[in-house]
């Protein structure tokens, strides 16, 4: 053989090469590689860490807890005002809309004003009856007790007078007895005895005067004291009847009012929704003209809930609602607690709110966790009426556990 190859060439052959063996690897393999084991371990931890939720999915609308409140006309008209605007808080009594009627009085609007002018006219005139009454009363009663006063005088007086002429009598008296008594010694001639006589009864006459006055007079103050008393009442009760003929027409102008205009007002304080009507239409008494959410209500979500869906609801599950009014994509989603649950089916006959139910559905009440969404910078509160999806979370676990969820049925089955 080895004359078949040069002496050169076979010595090449032999020759080993030196030094440590490197195997050189090229760069991309190595990236590559770690590439590969971060991703892995990331998948790891995010499948450790990560929850799955398992959800049902169900339909529903917004609702208020304590009822909503439908304000209808309370006869068929036209609306001529609208004097909220949908979202305005109201007090209770206060006017939300005017309603034109239409009666017979209202078709003839010339006869209708005449009766008002013609009542009005009567009412302004019982009003200054009643003013007249006052004055006359207080008038009178100023009169009783100035008369009384002057009378309480006049008594005085001649109870002073009378006074005065019984001592004169007294006086007299003795002085007839003293000379009675010389006349019969012979001392005074019995003509004096007669004048004493007579002048001694006409201060009697006079006495007896005076006391006849001081009666009438008596009288009079008592008569003039019961005026006083009576006169408050008997003012109340001519005041009282004054009052009635005033209520009497104002009632009859209400009347004749209320079949031309009718004015419609809030029965409970609370936020304007749902407005279904607009000037100048014409609404009969059947059709509600708004709707009023009371200011001690809030909204809360209706869940129609399919027999399928039922078996593993409970209180205190979470549901996430998606409005159809506002796309969840932008606005996001709203939670909500389930508090209620009714155990009385709704079959497909049986409508429900807004909904034609197509199979037998439990209702679901859920707790809103807000009234309002925020957009654009500003919170537009939710509506009652709106419709929307809900998933409810059944159960929580781990992705770890949702990817070995099928070993464990099949070891299940198995078993």
């Amino acid at each position: 053989m080895n004359g078949l190859f040069r002496k050169q060439a076979v010595t090449h052959q032999q020759q080993r090469l030196e030094g440590e063996v490197c195997l050189l690897q090229p760069l991309a393999l190595t990236t590559s590689i770690a590439i590969t084991l971060v991703t892995f371990l990331a998948i790891a931890v995010f499948v450790i860490s990560q929850d799955y939720a398992r959800k049902e999915t169900v339909f529903g609308y917004l609702r208020p807890n304590a009822g909503l409140i439908k304000v209808y006309p309370p006869q068929n008209g036209t609306l001529t005002e609208l004097l909220v605007t949908e979202g305005q808080l109201v007090e209770k009594g206060q006017v939300l809309a005017k309603l034109q009627l239409h009666t017979s009085a209202a078709s003839n609007p010339a006869l209708a004003k005449q009766i008002t002018q013609a009542l009005q006219q009567q009412l302004a005139q019982r009003q200054q009856e009643r003013t007249h009454l006052r004055q006359l009363h207080n008038q009178q009663l100023q009169r009783a007790q100035q008369q009384k006063q002057e009378l309480t005088q006049a008594l005085e007086t001649h109870r002073h007078t009378g006074q005065l002429l019984a001592q004169r009598a007294q006086l007299h008296k003795s002085q007839l007895q003293q000379h009675q008594a010389l006349a019969q010694q012979g001392f005074i001639a019995k003509t004096q005895i007669t004048a004493q006589q007579d002048q001694l009864y006409q201060i009697r006459q006079e006495l007896s005067h005076n006391q006849s006055q001081q009666l009438s007079l008596e009288q009079q103050i008592s008569q003039l004291s019961s005026d006083i008393r009576q006169l408050p009442i008997s003012q109340a009760m001519t005041l009282s009847n004054n009052q009635q003929q005033i209520s009497e027409l104002e009632q009859r102008l209400l009347h004749n009012h209320a079949q031309l205009q009718s004015t419609i007002t809030a029965s409970a304080s609370g936020r304007v929704t749902t407005i279904r009507s607009h000037t100048g239409q014409f609404r009969t008494s059947n059709q509600p003209l708004l709707s009023i959410l009371p200011s001690d209500s809030e909204l809360i979500a209706e869940l129609l809930l399919p027999t399928r869906s039922a078996g593993f609801i409970d209180k205190g599950q979470q549901a996430r609602i998606r409005l159809d009014a506002f796309p969840y994509q932008k606005y996001g989603f709203i939670d909500t607690e389930i508090v209620e649950l009714d155990q009385s089916l709704l079959l497909q006959n049986e409508s429900m709110g807004p909904y034609s139910l197509s199979e037998p559905v439990y209702r679901v009440r859920a707790k809103l966790e807000q009234q309002s969404i925020n957009a654009f910078g500003n919170e537009f509160p939710l509506r009652s009426g709106m419709l929307f999806q809900a998933d409810i979370i059944l159960e929580q676990q781990s992705l770890l556990q949702w990817l070995l969820s099928p070993i464990s049925s099949l070891r299940g089955r198995v078993s």
